[in-house]
């Protein structure tokens, strides 16, 4: 998963302000959905947009959405005041949950994972069958896991030495970056219908 996603950056937010609790859980339940879309992208044997060439024009507009909205949340940010603050049980089942449906109604995860499904196969890189799917979606939680682990560890031994304004800035920025590249979809989608 990259970060400027709305779930990698809900991660890095929450490590910043010290929150590394919440932090894990966000990426805990981001990688489930992940995970599911990688699996039947690569189970299939065609990718998804391909067998259903209508619906492209469709999770473009809803990943102009997204995207935009996510960006002017993060354009926006500010840093708690209160960092190390220890959650409570249910702010971090909260967490778990927002990082879930992050990445569940998050229509760029769909076509990431069924547009490398189609450029590994087209390419001969990967046959997909059934029987990929499944450790291909494994594999993926295991990927994601694993890149937030080690950014936590990293966050939770540094984050003190770098400003507060410098990540306050590249939030802001990966924001303004999420909506730029929201509005050139939006402007793709609007292009393709007025031909």
């Amino acid at each position: 998963m990259a970060l400027p996603g709305p779930s990698g950056v809900m991660v890095v937010t929450r490590a910043i302000e010290g929150r590394f609790t919440e932090a894990r859980k966000i990426g805990l339940g981001a990688a489930l959905p992940e995970a599911t879309y990688a699996g039947i992208a690569f189970a299939s044997s065609s990718s998804l947009l391909d067998a259903h060439p209508s619906a492209l024009p469709i999770v473009r507009a809803l990943t102009s959405i997204v995207l935009i909205a996510v960006g002017a949340t993060f354009v926006r940010w500010r840093p708690q005041e209160t960092p190390g603050a220890a959650p409570a049980s249910g702010r971090a089942r909260g967490a778990f949950a927002l990082g879930f449906f992050t990445a569940l109604f998050n229509p760029v995860a769909i076509v990431t994972w069924a547009t490398t499904a189609g450029v590994l196969t087209s390419r001969g890189l990967l046959a997909t069958s059934y029987a990929l799917g499944l450790p291909f979606g494994l594999g993926v939680v295991a990927g994601i896991n694993g890149w937030y682990a080690i950014l936590l560890v990293l966050m939770t031994r540094y984050h003190d030495r770098i400003p507060r304004r410098f990540f306050t800035w590249l939030i802001r920025g990966i924001g303004g970056f999420l909506i730029a590249s929201g509005s050139w979809t939006a402007f793709g989608v609007l292009r393709n219908l007025i031909r």
